[in-house]
């Protein structure tokens, strides 16, 4: 009815007119609908931002005209009444740059380009330099693959059940999923994807040290997705991902592999391999391969995803081992390296949240010390985080970096200490909290390093680490 109500005074007559602009208020008034108008029509051009603003099919061309009307009445107040009409037109203009330097979607979406780039500048994109190591990879062969467990991941995300894709994963990746789906399990909704594409991959840096080799590779692609609640059923899903923006996502997901292992055509965890001893890997999660007893999601015999980060905040590996106390944890334990303590401790941080959200103090219970396990069950016993008040949501790590080695004393404890950039937010329309954490992991002193990423087992046994039950000891 705006628009109606706007033409019903346009032609009403000069009388009217006249009547209404005499009223100190209108002025004001006017400038402040013209501005959230705009505000609201501009918005909708912006990407990622315009859902809010479209009311169903024709919102957007609505928006257009009821901007043009508002343009020609501002014409006609120029022309007709200067004193007020130059006013309001400058009102509008200071209206507009404020707007453009609050929410600055050109500047900002340069700046992120910006970064992408600068992140790449000087790295060396090409698999030949792995070739000494594994003459058979090559990168056709390698992007190939990836889009292979591109799509095995998303479609395991989308049916919110991590289990078909874990072999592909390391620890820390698979609990940040995991994690995820409870968070939003705790808040009755599920995330769905729709229309999902993807570019082909693109190989974007590759690095190479005496513990593993590391291909970094450039995701693109665009989707739909939302939020859809956990009972509703298929055509509501369907209804509410329809309504979603097709948007664009740009990632790095970063691939480790133990130096020495070899690529084998058709013997690949992707295709239901064992990269080991390529026999045929039942059906399931188990990351054991039931022949050989390999461990197929370790890194020591193939590709596993080892972290997923966005492209604007991605980068290389830049703390490599000038790392406080590293080369005295080598002297007495050669295998302990970087790569395996950040997903470790990737592990550690989703489980520790999971636990607060989900008030189960039992996740967390087998993977740390009494004191912080203590906390998360006297966290629960109020109510939960802030006493029932606050929530967990749209949690997200920026990088998990190790800082400094504290090698022990016999009989103490060695100390490893990760620099987590995370953030999250406290409620549904709170916006995301940046922040910055010490995780102190700890174990006690003369513990040599097993290689591989998949930690989730009982160091002695071997078995798979169940969360399920509070003791502090393996269930075997």
């Amino acid at each position: 009815m705006g628009i109606a109500g706007l033409d019903r005074w346009r032609h009403g007559g000069a009388t009217i007119a006249r009547r209404l602009l005499a009223r100190p208020w209108l002025p004001a008034a006017l400038a402040l609908g013209a501005l959230v108008l705009l505000d609201a029509t501009l918005a909708a051009a912006r990407p990622g931002g315009g859902q809010d603003f479209s009311g169903g099919g024709g919102g957007d061309d609505g928006g257009v005209w009821l901007v043009i009307n508002l343009a020609i009445y501002l014409l006609e107040l120029c022309v007709d009444y200067p004193a007020v009409g130059f006013p309001l037109l400058g009102l509008l203009i200071v209206g507009a740059v404020v707007w453009h330097h609050v929410n600055p979607n050109r500047t900002t979406k340069a700046a992120v380009r910006d970064l992408e780039a600068s992140a790449l500048r000087g790295l060396n994109p090409d698999l030949r330099q792995l070739a000494d190591r594994d003459p058979q990879l090559t990168e056709e062969g390698f992007t190939a693959e990836v889009t292979k467990i591109v799509l095995a991941v998303q479609q395991a995300w989308n049916g919110g059940d991590m289990r078909p894709a874990r072999r592909l994963l390391s620890d820390g990746v698979y609990n940040r999923f995991t994690a995820l789906i409870a968070i939003n399990r705790a808040r009755g909704v599920r995330n769905r994807m729709a229309e999902s594409t993807i570019e082909r991959p693109r190989v974007v840096a590759v690095e190479r040290d005496t513990f593993f080799d590391t291909v970094h590779v450039r995701i693109a692609g665009r989707a739909r997705d939302a939020d859809v609640p956990v009972a509703a059923d298929p055509a509501t899903q369907e209804k509410l991902l329809a309504k979603a923006k097709l948007a664009k996502y740009v990632e790095v997901w970063s691939f480790l592999r133990r130096p020495g292992a070899q690529t084998k055509a058709g013997q690949t965890v992707i295709e239901g391999r064992c990269p080991n001893c390529g026999a045929e890997q039942p059906v399931g999660d188990v990351v054991e391969c039931p022949f050989c007893h390999a461990l197929v999601n370790s890194g020591e015999y193939g590709w596993v995803l080892a972290e997923i980060t966005q492209a604007s905040e991605w980068r290389p590996s830049s703390a490599g081992d000038r790392i406080p106390g590293l080369e005295e944890m080598r002297a007495v334990d050669p295998q302990f390296n970087r790569q395996q303590i950040e997903d470790r401790a990737s592990f550690l941080f989703w489980k520790w949240v999971e636990a607060r959200v989900t008030r189960n103090p039992a996740a967390i219970r087998k993977l740390s010390t009494e004191r912080m396990s203590g906390f998360v069950a006297q966290e629960a016993a109020a109510g939960g985080i802030g006493g029932g008040k606050q929530t967990m949501e749209r949690v997200a790590v920026g990088s998990a970096d190790l800082v400094g080695v504290e090698p022990g004393d016999e009989g103490g404890m060695d100390r490893a200490l990760v620099r987590l950039r995370w953030s999250a937010a406290y409620s549904p329309k709170a916006a995301p909290v940046p922040s910055t954490n010490i995780l102190v992991l700890v174990r006690k002193a003369g513990v040599a390093t097993k290689f591989g990423l998949s930690g989730d087992r009982c160091r002695n046994c071997g078995a798979p680490v169940v969360t399920a039950t509070d003791s502090p000891k393996c269930d075997y």
